[in-house]
């Protein structure tokens, strides 16, 4: 069974870099969410700190504000993009 992590990241990037590698294992998937406020970034770094598990971040980034539509929006996008990878057939728990 392969698992979809799903993260909204807005800042603390070096926590997103330590998730990352402990969410790291084969049956992983880790989709994640920058807010566009955080500015351009080079993603790869956070890429490569994982070994087995596929690691996206999202190209078509949001400006997530608190309490606003906007949350519901990348949590929508990071779901189409996991649903997308996974053809359309996979399980969702929640």
């Amino acid at each position: 069974m392969r698992f979809a992590y799903l993260i909204c990241a807005h800042g603390s990037f070096k926590l997103l870099k330590r998730l990352i590698m402990q969410l790291d294992d084969e049956n992983n998937d880790i989709y994640v969410h920058v807010d566009k406020k955080a500015g351009d970034m080079d993603f790869n770094d956070f890429i490569h700190s994982a070994k087995m598990s596929k690691v996206v971040f999202l190209q078509d980034r949001l400006d997530v504000r608190w309490g606003d539509v906007s949350q519901n929006m990348a949590t929508i996008k990071l779901l189409e993009t996991a649903m997308r990878a996974g053809g359309g057939s996979t399980d969702i728990t929640i």
